[in-house]
């Protein structure tokens, strides 16, 4: 999924939220964002938006001098919402369908303007983000896949929703299946490191791998063999959110895409509506 010039808003946005998190200092702000603006003058667009994000965020970190801006806020996100897990996960097993009512959580979890934290506790809240529509909905491809699967890898994406990907996790492996999840190798973003993947509890019942490099997404040409083997080894691969999906859609191989059709490009690009839920078997270029 290449970038186009719609993206370049995007990615200014994002430099602008990680310095303000760092400083107040405006005059900081904005040599940052005319340092990622020559950057950007330059930048090859035959590479999707989550590689330049990321060149533009490296760039961004040394300028402010700060190794992970996002460090206070991961953490505070997980102490709001880890302690409320175990009633999320009460409610869901008394559903019809629990692996699809956590899927749902985790996929809505996926974009912070969906999901109203405030409102974990209130089980109507809750079943009311059940009846969110879904422009793709793979789910009876995963369940079918699932059937005959004994491992699965799962790629993380940001912290707050890998609050809700460790009950789908804690439930496959309930199911016996063996889990594996990928997190970042350095702090980027708000995306989840082993530090907050520990910090969360994941260790506890899965394996933490991570790509072996320093990257945004999933770039399969630049991670480490061991990443490599453990991504076309495994039975099943889900993927979650906008980074991952436009890093690995065109892999040789199938992947389980979990995200909200959010941004400038993807609901064109995934032919959905803005904001609706994406259940994605992909794993090739979609509109090839």
């Amino acid at each position: 999924m290449k970038a186009c010039a719609l993206n370049i808003p995007d990615i200014l946005a994002k430099v602008l939220d990680t310095a303000q998190l760092v400083t107040k200092d405006d005059w900081l702000h904005k040599k940052v964002l005319f340092d990622i603006m020559e950057l950007l003058s330059n930048v090859d667009f035959d590479r999707t938006a989550t590689e330049i994000s990321f060149d533009c965020l490296r760039k961004a970190y040394k300028i402010l001098g700060s190794v992970d801006p996002y460090e206070t806020q991961k953490k505070d996100q997980i102490d709001k919402i880890k302690p409320h897990l175990s009633g999320v996960s009460h409610w869901a097993k008394m559903q019809k369908d629990t692996f699809h009512t956590l899927l749902v959580l985790a996929t809505v979890a996926n974009s912070k303007n969906k999901l109203d934290l405030s409102k974990i506790n209130d089980t109507n809240y809750l079943s009311e983000l059940q009846t969110l529509k879904f422009g793709i909905h793979h789910y009876a491809q995963i369940l079918a896949d699932l059937d005959d699967a004994k491992s699965v890898l799962y790629i993380l994406d940001n912290t707050t929703e890998a609050l809700f990907d460790f009950l789908v996790i804690k439930e496959l492996v309930k199911r016996g299946k063996e889990v594996k999840i990928v997190v970042r190798t350095a702090a980027i973003l708000d995306d989840v490191t082993s530090l907050e993947a520990e910090y969360i509890g994941f260790d506890t019942i899965t394996d933490v791998l991570d790509p072996g490099v320093d990257m945004l997404g999933v770039i399969l040409s630049l991670a480490s063999r061991k990443f490599q083997l453990a991504f076309y080894e495994a039975d099943i691969v889900i993927a979650k959110g906008v980074a991952n999906f436009e890093t690995l859609c065109t892999c040789k191989r199938d992947v389980f895409f979990m995200l909200v059709g959010t941004g400038t490009r993807l609901p064109d690009y995934l032919n959905v509506e803005l904001d609706e839920l994406v259940l994605l078997k992909g794993g090739k270029d979609v509109n090839a």
